[in-house]
């Protein structure tokens, strides 16, 4: 269990941004934790029939309160 505040800062900044994650994608989170943990792969993207998607992340530290919000970018597969 984190015990500073550095530690807890940063245990629920990765936690935060894997709920959001998971969420943008419609993937339970007890499934994304099995598949990435609480780390983020390096290169977050969804992919459609014709658009692919990349997710972005902002976490901030608002006193008290880890705070993450995220949205998917999406643009034209270039590919189809």
């Amino acid at each position: 269990m984190p015990s500073t505040r550095a530690d807890l800062v940063a245990f629920w900044s990765h936690w935060t941004r894997a709920e959001v994650a998971a969420k943008l994608q419609d993937v339970p989170i007890l499934l994304w934790l099995r598949r990435y943990s609480v780390e983020l792969p390096d290169d977050l993207h969804v992919s459609g029939p014709t658009e692919v998607g990349h997710l972005m992340l902002r976490t901030l530290v608002l006193e008290q309160m880890v705070v993450t919000v995220g949205a998917i970018h999406w643009s034209s597969r270039t590919d189809v």
